[in-house]
């Protein structure tokens, strides 16, 4: 008798061994209901990647298998990012409560202001929002808006990035000292600049990019 395969609407259990095709239809229709549906696309796209599917059927990136299969997810990148990297933290009574905006707001500002992941409603989480002045304001995630974490985080960054290391006092007088090659000069340059996205980009690793 020939296996039956669950309507799209239909999310398969633990005990139903997930397949491309069956993947596919549910992200179309999933696709369908917006940003309503951003948390079960999100864990979706998530056991997809996890899956290793589809290296196996020879796609190299979660990202490229989707292009190519729903089309409809072409121009909806960075929300299926946001979807996926919110749905691997919080769960879905999570999502609806807050949103998957302000909750990846909040991801973003923990990424940037060196925080350990939390888990559960955040609620009360009492968050540290950089001013404009630089002094700190404590407030409740429930009481803050995503503006302000948006804010906070830029604002950290450039605090960060504005902060001399120890090293960099020495380096400027080497500099004025001795001039290095050209060659070496480029590969420095190019060094620092992967550093700096390397360091931007730790905590907020998309799942989709793997080759």
């Amino acid at each position: 008798m020939a296996q039956t395969v669950p309507g799209p609407e239909v999310d398969p259990n633990r005990n139903t061994p997930l397949t491309l095709e069956h993947a596919r239809e549910r992200l179309r229709f999933l696709l369908a209901g917006g940003e309503r549906n951003a948390w079960e696309i999100g864990d979706l796209l998530n056991k997809v990647e996890i899956s290793g599917l589809v290296w196996t059927a020879g796609y190299r990136t979660t990202k490229s298998w989707v292009e190519y299969n729903v089309p409809a997810a072409k121009d909806k990148v960075s929300s299926l990012y946001r979807y996926a990297v919110v749905a691997a933290q919080y769960a879905k009574a999570d999502v609806d409560k807050w949103g998957t905006g302000k909750l990846y707001c909040l991801m973003i500002h923990d990424g940037e202001t060196r925080r350990f992941a939390h888990r559960g409603d955040p609620a009360e989480r009492e968050i540290q929002l950089v001013q404009a002045d630089g002094s700190i304001a404590v407030k409740k995630f429930r009481d803050c808006t995503c503006r302000e974490l948006r804010l906070s985080q830029r604002r950290k960054t450039t605090l960060r990035e504005s902060e001399p290391g120890p090293g960099d006092q020495r380096e400027e007088q080497d500099c004025l000292q001795s001039i290095p090659p050209a060659p070496d000069q480029s590969m420095e340059f190019l060094k620092a600049q992967v550093a700096n996205v390397a360091r931007r980009s730790r905590k907020l690793l998309w799942p989709f990019t793997r080759a």
